[in-house]
């Protein structure tokens, strides 16, 4: 049945008859895509849903098998575009309880040893101390450090060592690092 012999025009006999004619064969069509009994049939409703929609201004050349076996290729191919990119952003954006919940750990654990850190290095001397922030905390080289102090850059050496050497020993304890 095409609907050049039918005029163009569908009315509700019509569309019935090539419902009865065509979901068959416009279902296998999708159903071989997509594996999914119920994803294909959604499909095909769609398709035969858009046909009804615009029954008052349809128009092809040939056969209405064919138009209805190319809809169902373009809706599958829509639906496999639509899927894929779903998943892509589920799996970029989703992060399992599991990993919630070990993010969530580290970053308390992260906390408590920068909290441990930082009491530790109030423990410091003066000079250990600030030689320390400015090493470890503005990322400053020795020679910055020793040009700002106007002391040696052996003495920055020596009090960053000393320095690291007290908190690896005390975090050695508090954590068994």
């Amino acid at each position: 049945m095409s609907s050049t012999s039918e005029g163009n025009i569908i009315n509700e006999q019509v569309f019935e008859q090539l419902y009865r004619n065509y979901w068959q064969k416009v279902f296998g069509t999708c159903l071989y895509f997509i594996r999914d009994e119920e994803v294909a049939a959604e499909l095909v409703q769609e398709i035969f849903k858009s046909l009804w929609e615009r029954r008052a201004n349809f128009q092809i050349n040939g056969p209405m098998e064919h138009y209805l076996v190319r809809s169902a290729k373009l809706k599958v191919l829509e639906y496999l575009r639509t899927e894929t990119r779903r998943t892509s952003h589920l799996n970029h954006f989703s992060i399992t309880q599991e990993q919630k919940a070990s993010t969530t750990d580290r970053y308390i654990e992260s906390r408590e040893l920068n909290q441990q850190v930082q009491l530790l290095i109030g423990q410091l001397s003066p000079q250990c101390r600030t030689i320390y922030y400015y090493s470890r905390e503005q990322g400053l080289s020795n020679k910055e450090i020793a040009e700002k102090l106007q002391i040696s850059v052996k003495t920055v050496e020596y009090h960053i060592s000393k320095a690291l050497h007290f908190l690896r020993e005390h975090l050695t304890r508090e954590y068994s690092l």
